[in-house]
Protein backbone atom coordinates (compact mmCIF):
# COMPACT_ATOMS: atom_id res chain seq x y z
CA UNK A 1 0.00 0.00 0.00
CA UNK A 2 1.17 3.47 -1.00
CA UNK A 3 0.15 6.87 0.69
CA UNK A 4 0.84 10.38 1.07
CA UNK A 5 3.04 11.52 3.45
CA UNK A 6 -0.39 13.23 5.11
CA UNK A 7 -3.38 10.48 4.26
CA UNK A 8 -2.52 6.73 5.18
CA UNK A 9 -5.48 5.42 2.84
CA UNK A 10 -5.56 5.13 -1.35
CA UNK A 11 -9.01 6.12 -1.90
CA UNK A 12 -9.20 9.37 -3.86
CA UNK A 13 -9.40 12.73 -2.11
CA UNK A 14 -12.58 13.76 -3.37
CA UNK A 15 -14.29 10.79 -2.74
CA UNK A 16 -17.31 11.32 -0.78
CA UNK A 17 -17.64 9.37 2.62
CA UNK A 18 -15.75 9.20 5.72
CA UNK A 19 -13.15 11.76 6.50
CA UNK A 20 -10.63 11.16 9.46
CA UNK A 21 -8.30 13.35 11.43
CA UNK A 22 -6.47 11.91 14.51
CA UNK A 23 -4.00 13.69 16.55
CA UNK A 24 -2.37 12.11 19.52
CA UNK A 25 0.46 13.55 21.69
CA UNK A 26 2.48 12.58 24.74
CA UNK A 27 6.09 13.69 23.80
CA UNK A 28 6.39 17.44 24.36
CA UNK A 29 9.82 18.13 23.08
CA UNK A 30 9.87 21.51 25.17
CA UNK A 31 8.76 20.31 28.23
CA UNK A 32 10.92 18.94 31.36
CA UNK A 33 12.12 15.44 30.07
CA UNK A 34 11.73 16.53 25.98
CA UNK A 35 14.19 16.57 23.93
CA UNK A 36 14.62 20.64 23.73
CA UNK A 37 13.56 21.59 26.99
CA UNK A 38 12.58 25.91 27.21
CA UNK A 39 11.89 27.86 30.09
CA UNK A 40 8.56 28.33 28.77
CA UNK A 41 8.20 24.28 29.10
CA UNK A 42 9.47 24.59 32.59
CA UNK A 43 7.05 27.24 33.91
CA UNK A 44 4.19 25.38 31.90
CA UNK A 45 4.45 22.82 34.79
CA UNK A 46 3.26 20.00 32.38
CA UNK A 47 4.83 16.65 32.57
CA UNK A 48 5.62 14.48 29.55
CA UNK A 49 2.57 12.12 28.49
CA UNK A 50 2.51 8.29 27.92
CA UNK A 51 -0.87 7.40 26.91
CA UNK A 52 -2.35 10.16 24.47
CA UNK A 53 -0.69 8.87 21.61
CA UNK A 54 -1.59 5.68 22.13
CA UNK A 55 -5.04 6.32 22.67
CA UNK A 56 -5.08 8.05 19.19
CA UNK A 57 -3.89 5.53 17.39
CA UNK A 58 -5.82 2.89 18.58
CA UNK A 59 -9.23 5.14 17.53
CA UNK A 60 -7.57 5.38 14.65
CA UNK A 61 -7.13 1.31 14.64
CA UNK A 62 -10.97 1.05 15.25
CA UNK A 63 -11.97 3.67 12.78
CA UNK A 64 -9.80 2.03 9.75
CA UNK A 65 -10.75 -2.05 10.83
CA UNK A 66 -14.11 -1.79 12.65
CA UNK A 67 -15.99 1.40 11.17
CA UNK A 68 -19.08 1.17 9.02
CA UNK A 69 -21.04 3.27 7.45
CA UNK A 70 -22.52 1.08 4.43
CA UNK A 71 -23.87 4.07 2.16
CA UNK A 72 -20.15 6.33 2.89
CA UNK A 73 -16.81 4.58 2.39
CA UNK A 74 -13.59 5.68 4.30
CA UNK A 75 -12.49 7.95 2.00
CA UNK A 76 -9.17 9.56 3.44
CA UNK A 77 -7.57 8.67 7.41
CA UNK A 78 -5.10 11.46 8.12
CA UNK A 79 -2.70 10.54 11.85
CA UNK A 80 -0.74 12.47 13.47
CA UNK A 81 1.38 11.14 16.32
CA UNK A 82 4.08 12.74 18.56
CA UNK A 83 4.74 8.80 21.36
CA UNK A 84 6.38 8.30 24.05
CA UNK A 85 9.50 6.83 23.35
CA UNK A 86 7.81 3.24 24.73
CA UNK A 87 4.24 3.87 23.83
CA UNK A 88 3.42 1.15 22.14
CA UNK A 89 0.92 1.95 18.78
CA UNK A 90 -1.22 -0.62 17.06
CA UNK A 91 1.00 -1.78 14.08
CA UNK A 92 -1.78 -1.46 11.64
CA UNK A 93 -1.02 2.29 12.49
CA UNK A 94 2.31 2.72 12.78
CA UNK A 95 3.14 0.41 9.48
CA UNK A 96 1.18 3.05 7.15
CA UNK A 97 2.81 6.56 8.69
CA UNK A 98 5.92 6.58 6.30
CA UNK A 99 7.21 9.97 6.39
CA UNK A 100 7.11 12.38 8.78
CA UNK A 101 3.74 12.27 11.20
CA UNK A 102 4.59 13.57 13.71
CA UNK A 103 2.02 16.43 15.75
CA UNK A 104 3.87 19.40 14.87
CA UNK A 105 2.00 23.18 14.41
CA UNK A 106 3.69 22.86 10.85
CA UNK A 107 2.08 19.29 9.71
CA UNK A 108 -0.87 19.79 11.98
CA UNK A 109 -1.90 22.89 9.86
CA UNK A 110 -0.69 20.91 6.90
CA UNK A 111 -3.27 18.31 7.74
CA UNK A 112 -6.12 20.14 8.78
CA UNK A 113 -6.23 22.17 5.40
CA UNK A 114 -6.27 19.27 2.96
CA UNK A 115 -8.79 17.77 5.58
CA UNK A 116 -11.29 20.37 5.65
CA UNK A 117 -10.78 20.73 1.91
CA UNK A 118 -11.71 17.16 1.82
CA UNK A 119 -14.56 17.57 3.61
CA UNK A 120 -16.23 20.81 2.40
CA UNK A 121 -15.50 19.32 -1.16
CA UNK A 122 -19.17 17.94 -0.87
CA UNK A 123 -21.85 18.41 1.65
CA UNK A 124 -22.93 14.71 1.77
CA UNK A 125 -19.22 13.86 3.80
CA UNK A 126 -18.46 12.58 7.07
CA UNK A 127 -16.11 14.14 9.33
CA UNK A 128 -14.84 12.12 12.25
CA UNK A 129 -12.12 13.84 14.56
CA UNK A 130 -10.23 12.94 17.78
CA UNK A 131 -7.59 14.94 19.27
CA UNK A 132 -5.41 13.67 22.46
CA UNK A 133 -3.04 15.51 24.53
CA UNK A 134 -2.31 18.36 26.79
CA UNK A 135 -5.55 20.53 27.20
CA UNK A 136 -6.10 23.90 28.58
CA UNK A 137 -9.19 26.23 28.52
CA UNK A 138 -8.63 29.73 28.02
CA UNK A 139 -12.02 30.63 27.67
CA UNK A 140 -15.27 29.37 29.32
CA UNK A 141 -16.61 27.18 26.49
CA UNK A 142 -13.21 26.02 24.81
CA UNK A 143 -11.22 23.12 24.19
CA UNK A 144 -7.34 23.65 23.80
CA UNK A 145 -5.02 21.07 22.86
CA UNK A 146 -0.56 21.42 22.86
CA UNK A 147 0.87 20.39 20.07
CA UNK A 148 4.66 18.54 20.22
CA UNK A 149 5.93 22.23 19.99
CA UNK A 150 4.49 24.05 22.37
CA UNK A 151 6.28 25.63 24.29
CA UNK A 152 9.10 26.29 21.65
CA UNK A 153 11.07 30.14 21.96
CA UNK A 154 10.83 30.45 18.28
CA UNK A 155 6.94 30.75 18.43
CA UNK A 156 5.84 34.56 18.83
CA UNK A 157 2.87 33.42 20.98
CA UNK A 158 2.73 30.79 23.89
CA UNK A 159 -0.39 29.24 22.50
CA UNK A 160 1.22 29.20 18.66
CA UNK A 161 1.67 25.26 18.71
CA UNK A 162 -1.55 24.44 19.84
CA UNK A 163 -4.80 23.45 18.42
CA UNK A 164 -8.51 25.57 19.57
CA UNK A 165 -10.72 22.23 18.57
CA UNK A 166 -13.33 24.42 19.93
CA UNK A 167 -12.74 26.94 17.30
CA UNK A 168 -12.18 24.59 14.50
CA UNK A 169 -15.75 22.95 15.03
CA UNK A 170 -17.36 26.02 14.88
CA UNK A 171 -15.43 26.34 11.76
CA UNK A 172 -16.61 23.42 9.97
CA UNK A 173 -19.89 23.27 11.71
CA UNK A 174 -21.13 26.15 8.84
CA UNK A 175 -22.66 25.76 5.54
CA UNK A 176 -20.66 23.63 2.89
CA UNK A 177 -19.05 21.91 5.77
CA UNK A 178 -19.77 17.83 6.11
CA UNK A 179 -23.70 17.54 7.32
CA UNK A 180 -22.58 15.08 9.69
CA UNK A 181 -19.09 15.17 12.08
CA UNK A 182 -18.53 13.63 15.10
CA UNK A 183 -15.56 15.31 17.23
CA UNK A 184 -14.14 13.79 20.46
CA UNK A 185 -11.31 16.06 22.44
CA UNK A 186 -9.36 13.16 24.67
CA UNK A 187 -7.63 16.07 27.34
CA UNK A 188 -7.85 18.01 29.96
CA UNK A 189 -10.02 21.36 30.21
CA UNK A 190 -7.80 23.32 32.89
CA UNK A 191 -6.89 26.92 32.50
CA UNK A 192 -3.40 27.02 31.86
CA UNK A 193 -0.36 28.09 34.42
CA UNK A 194 0.79 30.68 31.94
CA UNK A 195 -3.16 32.35 32.04
CA UNK A 196 -1.70 33.83 35.51
CA UNK A 197 1.35 36.12 33.46
CA UNK A 198 -1.28 37.48 30.63
CA UNK A 199 -4.13 39.74 30.45
CA UNK A 200 -5.00 37.72 27.50
CA UNK A 201 -3.91 34.49 25.42
CA UNK A 202 -3.38 34.53 21.67
CA UNK A 203 -2.75 31.18 19.88
CA UNK A 204 -4.38 28.31 18.84
CA UNK A 205 -4.72 26.98 15.10
CA UNK A 206 -7.90 28.28 14.30
CA UNK A 207 -10.23 28.64 10.86
CA UNK A 208 -13.00 31.23 10.53
CA UNK A 209 -16.42 30.67 11.16
CA UNK A 210 -18.57 31.07 8.13
CA UNK A 211 -22.58 31.77 8.32
CA UNK A 212 -24.71 28.45 8.95
CA UNK A 213 -24.57 25.35 10.35
CA UNK A 214 -24.59 21.56 9.58
CA UNK A 215 -27.43 19.12 10.40
CA UNK A 216 -25.50 17.22 13.17
CA UNK A 217 -21.91 17.62 14.83
CA UNK A 218 -21.71 16.62 18.65
CA UNK A 219 -18.68 17.26 20.48
CA UNK A 220 -18.10 14.87 23.11
CA UNK A 221 -15.26 16.45 25.67
CA UNK A 222 -13.44 14.19 27.51
CA UNK A 223 -13.54 16.52 31.23
CA UNK A 224 -16.05 19.08 31.87
CA UNK A 225 -15.00 22.98 31.87
CA UNK A 226 -11.68 23.30 34.45
CA UNK A 227 -11.55 19.48 35.17
CA UNK A 228 -8.53 17.02 34.52
CA UNK A 229 -9.11 14.22 32.12
CA UNK A 230 -7.14 10.68 33.57
CA UNK A 231 -5.26 8.11 32.17
CA UNK A 232 -4.05 4.74 32.94
CA UNK A 233 -0.01 5.19 32.42
CA UNK A 234 1.70 3.65 29.27
CA UNK A 235 -1.81 2.42 28.28
CA UNK A 236 -5.37 4.27 27.42
CA UNK A 237 -7.13 7.09 28.43
CA UNK A 238 -10.24 6.35 30.44
CA UNK A 239 -12.13 8.40 27.93
CA UNK A 240 -10.59 6.33 25.34
CA UNK A 241 -11.10 3.24 27.25
CA UNK A 242 -14.94 3.89 27.38
CA UNK A 243 -15.15 5.04 24.21
CA UNK A 244 -13.75 2.04 22.79
CA UNK A 245 -15.31 -0.37 25.01
CA UNK A 246 -18.76 0.51 24.38
CA UNK A 247 -18.61 0.52 21.26
CA UNK A 248 -17.02 -3.14 21.11
CA UNK A 249 -19.39 -4.47 24.06
CA UNK A 250 -22.73 -2.95 21.79
CA UNK A 251 -23.10 -1.02 25.20
CA UNK A 252 -24.09 2.40 23.04
CA UNK A 253 -26.27 0.07 20.22
CA UNK A 254 -29.81 0.54 19.52
CA UNK A 255 -31.87 -1.81 17.76
CA UNK A 256 -32.91 -1.37 14.20
CA UNK A 257 -35.25 1.96 13.51
CA UNK A 258 -35.55 5.13 11.25
CA UNK A 259 -32.35 5.87 11.12
CA UNK A 260 -30.74 2.47 10.66
CA UNK A 261 -32.26 -0.84 9.63
CA UNK A 262 -29.41 -2.58 11.47
CA UNK A 263 -28.32 -2.45 14.93
CA UNK A 264 -26.26 1.01 15.16
CA UNK A 265 -24.75 4.03 17.04
CA UNK A 266 -26.18 7.18 16.83
CA UNK A 267 -25.20 10.26 18.48
CA UNK A 268 -27.85 9.82 21.34
CA UNK A 269 -26.87 6.81 22.10
CA UNK A 270 -23.02 8.00 22.45
CA UNK A 271 -24.56 11.17 24.37
CA UNK A 272 -26.17 8.53 26.56
CA UNK A 273 -23.87 6.23 26.93
CA UNK A 274 -19.95 8.10 26.79
CA UNK A 275 -20.50 10.00 29.76
CA UNK A 276 -21.77 6.94 31.94
CA UNK A 277 -18.99 4.50 30.75
CA UNK A 278 -16.16 7.23 31.25
CA UNK A 279 -17.83 8.02 35.09
CA UNK A 280 -17.92 3.87 35.25
CA UNK A 281 -13.82 3.69 34.55
CA UNK A 282 -13.00 6.98 36.29
CA UNK A 283 -15.07 5.27 39.67
CA UNK A 284 -13.15 2.09 39.23
CA UNK A 285 -9.46 4.15 39.74
CA UNK A 286 -10.76 5.89 42.84
CA UNK A 287 -11.85 9.54 40.82
CA UNK A 288 -14.11 11.65 38.92
CA UNK A 289 -14.25 12.45 35.44
CA UNK A 290 -17.38 14.04 33.65
CA UNK A 291 -18.08 14.04 29.65
CA UNK A 292 -19.50 17.13 28.34
CA UNK A 293 -21.76 16.65 25.14
CA UNK A 294 -21.44 20.17 23.02
CA UNK A 295 -21.89 21.66 19.59
CA UNK A 296 -24.79 20.06 17.80
CA UNK A 297 -25.71 16.90 19.09
CA UNK A 298 -28.81 16.15 16.85
CA UNK A 299 -29.12 13.02 15.95
CA UNK A 300 -26.86 10.97 13.39
CA UNK A 301 -25.76 7.63 12.48
CA UNK A 302 -21.86 6.89 13.54
CA UNK A 303 -22.09 3.09 13.16
CA UNK A 304 -23.66 0.56 12.00
CA UNK A 305 -22.97 -3.20 13.05
CA UNK A 306 -21.75 -5.46 10.01
CA UNK A 307 -22.96 -8.80 11.93
CA UNK A 308 -25.99 -9.61 13.68
CA UNK A 309 -26.56 -8.63 17.15
CA UNK A 310 -26.74 -12.61 18.52
CA UNK A 311 -27.12 -12.41 22.63
CA UNK A 312 -25.86 -15.03 25.23
CA UNK A 313 -28.58 -15.92 27.51
CA UNK A 314 -28.47 -17.44 30.83
CA UNK A 315 -31.97 -17.78 32.56
CA UNK A 316 -32.21 -19.30 36.13
CA UNK A 317 -35.44 -21.14 37.35
CA UNK A 318 -36.13 -20.38 41.40
CA UNK A 319 -36.27 -22.41 43.39
CA UNK A 320 -33.88 -24.98 42.26
CA UNK A 321 -36.38 -27.72 43.95
CA UNK A 322 -39.22 -26.84 40.94
CA UNK A 323 -36.18 -28.64 38.19
CA UNK A 324 -37.19 -30.85 36.55
CA UNK A 325 -39.73 -28.65 34.79
CA UNK A 326 -40.80 -28.14 31.13
CA UNK A 327 -40.54 -24.68 28.93
CA UNK A 328 -41.03 -23.17 25.77
CA UNK A 329 -39.43 -19.97 24.00
CA UNK A 330 -41.09 -18.17 21.56
CA UNK A 331 -39.90 -14.83 19.49
CA UNK A 332 -41.72 -11.54 19.02
CA UNK A 333 -43.48 -13.17 16.01
CA UNK A 334 -44.52 -15.78 18.83
CA UNK A 335 -42.49 -18.63 16.48
CA UNK A 336 -41.49 -21.26 18.23
CA UNK A 337 -37.72 -21.02 19.47
CA UNK A 338 -35.86 -24.32 19.52
CA UNK A 339 -33.62 -24.67 22.36
CA UNK A 340 -30.72 -27.01 22.51
CA UNK A 341 -31.65 -29.25 26.05
CA UNK A 342 -33.86 -29.02 29.12
CA UNK A 343 -31.24 -28.37 31.28
CA UNK A 344 -31.15 -25.71 33.37
CA UNK A 345 -30.06 -22.88 33.88
CA UNK A 346 -31.13 -22.30 30.24
CA UNK A 347 -28.01 -21.30 28.19
CA UNK A 348 -28.52 -19.98 24.68
CA UNK A 349 -27.50 -17.58 21.32
CA UNK A 350 -30.22 -15.81 20.18
CA UNK A 351 -30.96 -12.71 18.15
CA UNK A 352 -31.59 -10.08 20.22
CA UNK A 353 -35.36 -9.21 20.09
CA UNK A 354 -38.23 -9.82 22.14
CA UNK A 355 -39.38 -13.05 23.81
CA UNK A 356 -41.85 -14.99 26.07
CA UNK A 357 -40.97 -17.86 27.63
CA UNK A 358 -43.01 -20.46 29.05
CA UNK A 359 -42.48 -23.15 32.24
CA UNK A 360 -44.58 -26.10 33.56
CA UNK A 361 -42.80 -27.42 36.88
CA UNK A 362 -43.95 -30.11 38.59
CA UNK A 363 -46.83 -29.99 41.10
CA UNK A 364 -46.71 -27.99 43.82
CA UNK A 365 -45.14 -25.25 41.77
CA UNK A 366 -47.80 -23.65 39.27
CA UNK A 367 -46.87 -22.58 35.83
CA UNK A 368 -45.13 -19.44 34.74
CA UNK A 369 -44.57 -17.16 32.08
CA UNK A 370 -41.99 -14.09 30.63
CA UNK A 371 -41.77 -11.34 28.59
CA UNK A 372 -38.38 -10.12 28.37
CA UNK A 373 -36.20 -8.20 25.43
CA UNK A 374 -32.48 -9.41 25.08
CA UNK A 375 -29.90 -7.03 24.40
CA UNK A 376 -26.13 -7.12 23.04
CA UNK A 377 -24.22 -8.99 24.16
CA UNK A 378 -24.96 -10.67 27.20
CA UNK A 379 -28.45 -11.29 29.19
CA UNK A 380 -28.87 -13.14 32.46
CA UNK A 381 -32.14 -13.52 34.04
CA UNK A 382 -34.22 -15.32 36.69
CA UNK A 383 -37.84 -16.88 36.41
CA UNK A 384 -39.15 -17.48 40.13
CA UNK A 385 -42.26 -19.93 40.01
CA UNK A 386 -44.76 -19.82 43.39
CA UNK A 387 -46.19 -23.22 45.03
Amino acid sequence: MTQAADNLIENPRSAVGVHILVIGVSAYRHLVGGAQPTQRGDRSRLEQLTSAARSAALFAQWMLEHHNRPDKPLASLRVLLSPAADEIIPDSIADLMDGDHRATKANTEAALMAFINDCRADPANIAVVYIAGHGVQVTKDGATVLLEDYASDALLNELDAAIDVVGIHDGLNSVGGPDEQFWFVDACRQKPTVARRFEDLQGGISIDTPPGAVSASPLFLATTTGAPAFAQPGKETLFCSALLSLLNDWTAARKPGPLANGWHVSTTSLSVELPLAVEQVAATFGTEQDVDVAGKPNEALFHLYREPADVAIEIELQPATAIPCSRSLRDQRFAPVALPDDDWPLRATLPAGLYSIEVEPEAPFQKSGKLFEIRPRQYKDTIEVAP
